[in-house]
């Protein structure tokens, strides 16, 4: 999306503020992931990952108490495209963070990181269509302005951990530590160690202390399951295949293990809990009885089951020294932890492992127009965006299988999504809920973790109806990233309704041209018949604008779009064709621009296409521009072209692509160091409306845009105009025949002029014809090129506009030329419908340039 001319243009008001496309919030094992898919899926898109700490990591560069490891198999837990190549599933803390620093490498990530970088806050902006983040770095706050977010931080807070609700924890004379925040030259040799917690961190920390201490206790109110797996995947047969394919084979089974081992615990409950009361028992080779300390009330995958590598959990009760104690703290003296059936155990080193403090978006303060976002009332779009929260997804894994693969997924959907809004020419992607009260909320975790519970008013909610639903298997997340409808829910969409009658619409085409050309040959003598009636100057041209015709009145805004490629992909076919370089630039805002011919010529046109702001430009434009730019270098004038892809309605509406265009000139100013009167514009249908907007802008600054003036007595060197769209009327004159010269249709005008105003009145940046004489009196151009075909429904206004136009801005400033027998924006469309004779229009632009330059 950048990179492309020393990076981005300034969409906002702030000059000071940087601008990315993509911003990565956290450099752990989500955030580097997510970085990976962007910069290989995206090449074009810039994308920097602000990481708060002064490494790479998050949970295992917090993390240091002893023995911290995966919790689940490293083969799915690691990258799928650095696929772990060790032998052992389970992995300890040291040899992840060599994984993560070795991935990064391998992928060229680290340069793109922030460190020391703390987002206090996230504002997203409707108005510039993009993110502002305050940040905490080198003692100062800056500002970052990013068009998409990635919030990669986990789920818990790293700065605080849950406080224990503890009895008498205050009275306690010994060391008190939280594993979160492991003392670095603790020694625990023979010390009495008690451990409050029954998770993960609990059954690690016991057979790591263990052969140290004097004593380890695991104190829990309600046991948890604790599977021992075996940490070695080689077997007889691993050394008859390569073993980078028996790493990939490993991974691949390990995910179907996963899964299928959780369908099974939950679809056969009471044989799940017997097989792992029996697994227990036998390793426990009776130091401790099953009951009541493995026999959890709950069922398994209520609550994640433990993992115990080479069963070291179990070692450790049998060795003696390690031991389990279930039932309720009653109170905590100095030196001891009393619970209520009276055992009493004495500790040195009290260890509260009783989960974790929940957090959401890293703790970061969260606002949509000015809107605290309360992230606890909304729900999940797809696992991955908060409800009402424009371009952000919040990368969150799984808690039934390795967390990588529930945030592999949400990287997989966040690329396609940003490709889908490039497609589209659209700024912005916004889940929406259509009616809350069809939702019936549920759980987005489906554990009963104690610290969840504790969490669920600050978790963002699921729903049992799709695309609302919470994520549970691989399987159908990964599909639903990468092919399934990325549509719904979404903010302008498609209405079911446009989504089934698309296919009929479609159909309509062909039947409609195959009409035309039986009733082609005809056309001559109807014409004769009625010397008022338009007809096209070829069968091949009858034929196309007949099927344009049924476009523009059959189909909505967003089923052409749905079918059309965007500007910026016809612009890339068009170079790929050519065998050019791609020159684009990010203008900010949600716009682009796309330079053609040498981008350092002394002259530029800046080009805006037309389509009713609906409608992309096609490649009949490319054509045009391509023929444009030989004939000017043969007549030895040096300027090439710069052509604007703006938003298109309905995800954008008035001002925002007037805002685009100013854009666009402001950086062909601004940023390119050329003078006004060797900066052209030229614009057809909509894309004519929005530069007798920006030359409006100039003159009169319009009161929702950054005002941009040129220096005393500059003047922008000339315009061109193909059949401008100069007011947004939806009543055309009386029409006593058929348009069949033309291809545009009256009825396109009530859901295009509509569509841009989105309820707003008409002013004069809007309807150039409206506007008083004296308006264009100061308006700064040296010079105007108008055009029209005579054939073209919108051709009584525009001769109504020229003639206002010379008598505001002088006869002498202002050209006006009628194509005879042509349509509206004739010299494009004629040459994307394939035919090869040049315009009176096409033709007098050309002379026009080469007299002006």
């Amino acid at each position: 999306m950048n990179g492309h001319a020393n990076g981005h243009a300034n969409g906002f008001a702030n000059g000071g503020a940087e601008n990315i496309d993509v911003v990565i919030i956290g450099a752990g094992i989500s955030g580097i992931n997510a970085a990976y898919r962007v910069q290989t899926k995206l090449p074009d898109y810039s994308y920097k990952i602000l990481e708060a700490r002064g490494d790479i990591g998050g949970t295992w560069d917090l993390f240091k108490y002893p023995g911290i490891r995966s919790d689940s198999d490293f083969y799915t837990f690691g990258f799928e495209w650095n696929t772990w190549q060790k032998d052992h599933p389970i992995v300890p803390g040291s040899e992840i963070k060599e994984y993560l620093d070795q991935s990064v490498k391998k992928a060229d990530i680290r340069r793109n990181i922030r460190f020391h970088h703390k987002v206090l806050r996230s504002e997203w902006s409707s108005e510039k269509k993009g993110w502002t983040l305050a940040v905490e770095a080198d003692g100062h706050t800056r500002y970052i302005h990013a068009r998409f977010l990635i919030v990669g931080t986990g789920y818990y807070d790293y700065n605080n951990p849950l406080k224990a609700n503890i009895p008498g924890l205050d009275n306690f004379k010994g060391t008190l530590i939280h594993p979160q925040f492991w003392p670095e030259k603790l020694d625990y040799t023979n010390k009495k160690v008690v451990i409050i917690g029954s998770g993960a961190t609990a059954v690690t920390l016991v057979p790591n202390m263990a052969p140290t201490a004097a004593s380890v206790t695991m104190i829990q109110r309600s046991p948890t399951y604790i599977y021992s797996l075996p940490n070695s995947t080689r077997r007889w047969w691993s050394f008859l295949i390569p073993s980078f394919l028996q790493h990939k084979i490993s991974r691949l089974a390990f995910i179907f293990l996963q899964r299928l081992t959780y369908l099974l615990c939950r679809k056969y409950p009471r044989q799940a809990k017997a097989i792992l009361r029996m697994h227990s028992r036998r390793l426990l080779k009776g130091v401790l009885p099953v009951d009541p300390h493995f026999n959890p009330k709950y069922n398994p995958w209520d609550q994640r089951v433990c993992i115990a590598p080479d069963g070291d959990f179990y070692d450790a009760l049998r060795g003696g020294k390690a031991t389990v104690k279930t039932g309720i703290i009653k109170n905590v003296t100095e030196n001891a932890v009393e619970l209520e059936n009276g055992e009493v155990i004495e500790a040195d080193i009290l260890v509260t492992a009783t989960g974790l403090r929940i957090s959401i978006a890293g703790g970061a303060e969260l606002k949509v127009d000015g809107e605290k976002v309360d992230i606890g009332d909304k729900f999940m779009w797809n696992g991955s965006m908060i409800q009402d929260v424009p371009n952000a997804t919040v990368i969150l894994g799984y808690t039934n299988a390795s967390w990588t693969l529930g945030a592999d997924a949400t990287a997989l959907l966040t690329v396609r999504l940003l490709k889908y809004l490039d497609r589209r020419n659209a700024v912005a992607a916004v889940p929406r809920v259509a009616d809350p009260s069809a939702l019936t909320p549920k759980r987005l975790m489906d554990l009963s973790s104690t610290y969840l519970d504790v969490a669920q008013r600050l978790m963002p909610k699921a729903a049992d109806q799709y695309p609302w639903k919470p994520r549970s298997s691989y399987y159908v997340d990964i599909w639903q990233a990468m092919f399934g409808r990325i549509d719904e829910g979404l903010e302008s969409r498609m209405s079911i309704g446009e989504i089934l009658d698309l296919p009929i619409a479609l159909l309509s085409l062909p039947i409609v041209g195959f009409l035309a050309l039986l009733t082609g040959p005809f056309r001559a003598r109807k014409q004769k018949l009625n010397p008022q009636q338009t007809v096209a100057r070829t069968l091949l041209l009858h034929v196309g604008y007949s099927i344009l015709r049924r476009v523009v009145s059959r189909f909505s805004p967003l089923q052409i779009q749905s079918v059309s490629p965007s500007t910026t992909a016809e612009y890339k076919i068009y170079i790929w064709k050519k065998g050019l370089k791609d020159h684009t630039v990010d203008l900010g805002g949600g716009a682009k621009g796309h330079w053609l011919g040498n981008k350092e010529a002394k002259n530029v046109l800046i080009w805006i296409h037309g389509g009713g702001f609906a409608c992309p430009a096609n490649r009949g434009y490319f054509a045009f521009f391509g023929k444009f730019l030989s004939e000017m270098q043969a007549a030895g004038k040096d300027i090439a072209i710069f052509v604007v892809a703006y938003t298109l309605i309905p995800a954008g509406t008035y001002p925002t692509q007037l805002r685009q265009s100013v854009s666009a000139l402001r950086y062909i100013l601004k940023n390119t160091n050329r003078k006004a009167d060797n900066v052209y514009f030229g614009g057809d249908s909509a894309g004519g409306n929005l530069v007798l907007g920006v030359l409006s802008h100039l003159a009169h600054p319009h009161p929702e845009i950054e005002a941009l003036k040129l220096a005393n007595g500059e003047e922008i060197g000339g315009a061109t105009l193909f059949s401008p769209w100069t007011s947004l009327e939806t009543v055309f004159p009386p029409q006593d025949t058929e348009p069949l010269g033309d291809l545009i249709h009256p009825l396109c005008a009530k859901s295009w002029a509509g569509g841009y105003l989105a309820g707003r009145a008409r002013d004069n940046y809007t309807d150039a014809r409206l506007a008083p004489l004296d308006w264009w009196h100061s308006v700064p151009v040296k010079k105007v090129l108008v055009t029209a075909g005579n054939y073209e429904l919108l051709y009584p206004f525009i001769d109504d506009f020229q003639a206002k136009l010379k008598a505001g801005l002088g006869e002498d400033k202002v050209e006006y030329v009628v194509g005879q027998g042509e349509a509206h924006v004739a010299p494009m469309f004629n040459l994307m419908l394939g035919d090869k004779v040049e315009t009176e229009q096409g033709k007098k632009a050309k002379e026009f340039f080469r007299e002006l330059i």
